[in-house]
């Protein structure tokens, strides 16, 4: 039936329901008011249907009474006795999991999220229910029934179909999420953005965030709420990765084809992660089509890829797998000929990059999953010089000097899903991380006086590297109504060469090898955690936990205990202030250096003289939607830091050195700040605005006269923007994204002195000076067009579309400008404009 009416109360209801059902009611008068309801509404509903809805403010119930008699009385009181809805929430075209769905009862005010792995569970009453399952950019399910006993259900929604529907949807398929310390993204989202090249980046969706600064104009890293872009633990479906770049910072190490999600959480971490001071930045890869076999070739100026995904066994097994590289090697050579002018015979270089994405899901019954998931990127670069000299005397000199870069980047694990029971849910991983490094350097030379002929050879290999072997095993508990706990361990095994030197040379026929820091640091791992997610009313939400870290090297062990606090409250349905403290240990680092070095991460490990770095954060913020478009965010921030680690002045890194970890200097850190959004995530256009102001400080007995210096990556202002928006009605749209940052600090001389022909500088302060402020605008146009089932995508655009050329760092070539002793000082910069064209093909 249906029925719409307004001002009537319930007993005029029930009768108008009596004469369109041809049914009777009987009742007593004095169970129900006469107060009107201001509108009650049906639409192609069942009887039963309707009448739990009305009945059910009233708190009474229906039964049948032979033929078409219906008697209406009050629910009696009875023991309250509850039962679990269970299941997963996937996509019903291909089976992916769908991560953060909503599952709500209306009834009864509850409701809840799905996991990472699209795993729910609801606790309710033993009641008629009203359930709704949604998700942005697909058709909702509502469904009515009454819970009697403990369900496990699979829901699958409908992605928008109907052409009215992709015009609106093409919107809402884009997630982008701000909540609490943290943003979400989902692939839609991240390929909105503005691409570098015409390849969507996952770092550079985060970079632009308010409180989140790049590591430099041709840098990848990322820096957090004033800490360094080691401390931030990057996880791809839940295992770690220590390199996180390639081309030294310009992309991401992860295609983003193969990524269903991404989440950075700035603050207010979860009991769960551990590790790192300043950040997670959580990547989820998809799990491939559980139904039929699905691609995605995407070819750009420098760079292609192409993924595959489908099912193993259909609705059962899947599989995804992506592979991508440059083609830098290619055009370097005619680039450099151009550029240079100098001959290839005896000038050449080559550089490139690839990766390699693997995952198979395969689904044992309706409770158990087994998931491999499997990482690969390599990026292998080499120069080299060649050059013939002559003198008076006819001698011949013959030089070439090759020089070789590489690092290599592996992850794989075994993961096993289950649901224990329908309030248990249990995750184990066990894998292993990798990160290596590899320079050559190569000098031969040849003379050749008569009558003899002399060959000579100097060669010098460098490698670092860690590798980690790792267990965990994670238990989600919903035995309890008003309480979600997570608990879990997790055992590390971490080996890291810090440096080893190979040396071997060839003078005179006589050969000579030399090595240099063969021995590794071993170090074990412990970490044991437990949380409780604790509704505590209906405005007020408490997460609380902690976490345990023990890590043994050498003789040496150091344990802390780290507590984790979040609350969130309510004022109404619009707004709502979190607080939150967080205590956290990181137990590696990568080598500092404050000079332009060798572009590779050395990482080190606690030893029995390196601590292990702590920190302590407290945050608040308010968030307010002002209607249904706009939300305002305003987030501020505390944090201490203590055993950071410099380099000492005057020393350097010595591969296979003894005492190493003497050559350093430990101190504290401090930063602060405030952040600001506001959102428009809904219309044609859609976007953000933000703007973030921050200090970063560090504090060193021995450096800088035990005076307090600003943090390299200090950068106190911060502007960002993006918007979207369809050029046309149909097809084509454009999306532009502008960044401004105060400049970075810099150590200069504050003077300079000429003595006996000999220059020298003198330096005062630490970062006692600033570049000048950083700023660029990136625009990308794209059309899409769905051609015999296959989705077709045009893109192109610019990466800096003003050409602003952002300085990278000071020439000191011309200090000293005249015999005056006059300090000059010039600005270097990297990227002008970057135009780019890029073809995507879907299938």
């Amino acid at each position: 039936m249906t029925i719409n009416l307004k001002n009537r109360n319930i007993k005029e209801i029930l009768k108008h329901l009596q004469g369109k059902a041809k049914v009777s009611f009987n009742y007593k008068s004095s169970i129900f008011t006469n107060e009107p309801l201001t509108e009650f509404t049906a639409e192609n509903e069942k009887l039963s249907e309707i009448l739990i809805k009305l009945l059910k403010p009233y708190n009474v119930e229906f039964k049948y009474f032979g033929g078409n008699s219906i008697i209406l009385k009050p629910i009696k009181k009875r023991n309250s006795q509850y039962f679990t809805i269970s299941g997963y929430v996937f996509d019903q075209t291909s089976g992916e999991k769908l991560i953060g769905a909503s599952v709500y009862c209306h009834y009864n005010k509850r409701g809840t999220y799905t996991n990472d792995l699209g795993f729910f569970t609801l606790i309710l009453p033993n009641d008629s229910i009203f359930l709704e399952v949604k998700y942005v950019g697909y058709k909702n399910i509502s469904e009515k029934s009454y819970n009697r006993a403990n369900t496990f259900r699979f829901f699958k929604l409908e992605p928008h179909t109907n052409l009215k529907e992709i015009e609106v949807t093409d919107e809402k398929q884009s997630k982008f999420e701000q909540k609490p310390n943290s943003i979400f993204y989902n692939l839609r989202a991240i390929k909105d953005l503005p691409a570098f090249m015409g390849e969507p980046d996952v770092l550079r969706a985060v970079q632009i965030l308010p409180g989140v600064q790049s590591s430099g104009e041709s840098a990848g890293g990322l820096n957090v709420r004033g800490g360094g872009s080691d401390q931030n633990l990057v996880l791809i479906d839940g295992v770690p990765v220590y390199n996180i770049v390639h081309v030294f910072g310009l992309f991401s190490i992860i295609n983003p084809v193969a990524v269903n999600s991404v989440e950075l959480i700035k603050g207010g971490f979860s009991a769960k992660y551990n590790g790192r001071l300043s950040s997670i930045l959580d990547i989820k890869l998809k799990d491939g089509n559980y139904y039929k076999l699905a691609g995605n070739v995407n070819i750009g100026m420098f760079l292609s890829s192409i993924t595959l995904q489908g099912p193993l066994v259909k609705n059962k097994s899947s599989f995804i797998a992506s592979f991508r590289r440059t083609y830098f090697d290619a055009f370097y050579q005619p680039f450099q000929y151009f550029s240079n002018r100098k001959s290839l015979k005896n000038y050449s270089g080559w550089y490139y990059f690839y990766d390699i994405v693997a995952k198979a899901n395969y689904k044992i019954g309706n409770r158990d999953k087994i998931t491999i998931s499997f990482f690969r990127g390599i990026d292998r670069g080499k120069i080299s010089e060649k050059q013939i000299f002559s003198d008076t005397v006819e001698n011949l000199l013959k030089h070439e000097h090759n020089k070789q870069l590489r690092w290599n980047t592996l992850m794989s694990n075994l993961r096993w899903d289950r649901v224990l029971t329908d309030k248990i849910f249990m995750v184990n991983t066990a894998g292993i991380t990798k990160y290596d490094t590899k320079f050559e350097d190569e000098i031969l030379w040849e003379t050749k006086p008569k009558p003899e002929q002399d060959f000579s050879h100097v060669k010098y290999t460098q490698t670092s590297g860690n590798t980690d072997y790792f267990f965990n095993s994670v238990f989600e508990i919903n035995s309890f109504i008003k309480h979600k706990i997570v608990t879990g361990v997790e055992l590390i095994y971490h080996d890291f060469n810090t440096g080893t030197l190979d040396y071997s040379t060839i003078f005179n026929k006589n050969e000579y090898d030399t090595s240099l820091g063969k021995k590794n640091i071993y170090s074990f791992e412990k970490i044991l955690f437990i949380e409780d997610n604790w509704k505590i009313s209906p405005r007020l939400f408490l997460n609380c936990g902690m976490s345990i870290n023990s890590i043994a090297v050498k003789n040496k062990e150091y344990l802390k205990i780290q507590p984790r606090l979040s609350l969130n409250f309510a004022f109404s349905k619009k707004a709502f202030i979190n607080v939150s403290y967080t205590k956290m240990q990181q137990n590696l680092q990568v080598l500092p250096n404050n000079g332009v070095g060798l572009p590779i991460d050395i990482w080190i490990p606690v030893t029995e003289k390196l601590k292990p770095q702590l920190s302590e954060q407290s945050t608040i913020g308010i968030f307010y939607s002002v209607n249904r478009h706009y939300r305002l965010s305003l987030e501020s921030y505390i944090k201490f830091m203590q055993n950071l680690v410099e380099i000492k002045e005057g020393e350097y890194f010595v591969f296979g050195g003894f005492e190493w970890d003497n050559s350093f200097y430990t101190g504290k850190g401090f930063s602060r700040g405030v952040e600001i959004m506001i959102e428009k995530q809904t219309g044609k256009v859609r976007g953000w605005l933000g703007y973030s102001l921050s200090k970063s400080e560090r504090i060193f007995e021995n450096i800088n006269n035990g005076k307090s210096f600003p943090f390299k990556y200090d950068r106190r202002h911060q502007i960002s923007a993006f918007m979207k928006f369809p050029l046309t009605k149909k097809k084509w749209n454009a999306s532009l994204s502008w960044i401004y940052t105060t400049g970075s600090p810099i150590t200069v001389p504050s003077s300079v002195y000429k003595i006996d022909n000999k220059i020298y500088y003198e330096f005062t302060d630490r970062n006692n000076e600033r570049m000048t402020a950083y700023h660029r605008m990136d625009v990308s146009i794209s059309k899409s067009k769905i051609y015999k089932n296959r989705k077709r995508t045009l893109n192109f655009g610019a990466y800096n579309i003003y050409s602003h050329l952002n300085p990278v760092f000071v020439s000191t070539n011309y200090l000293l400008s005249s015999d005056k002793s006059k300090l000059t000082f010039y600005e270097v910069g990297l990227l002008p404009i970057i135009p780019y064209i890029s073809y995507e093909i879907s299938f």
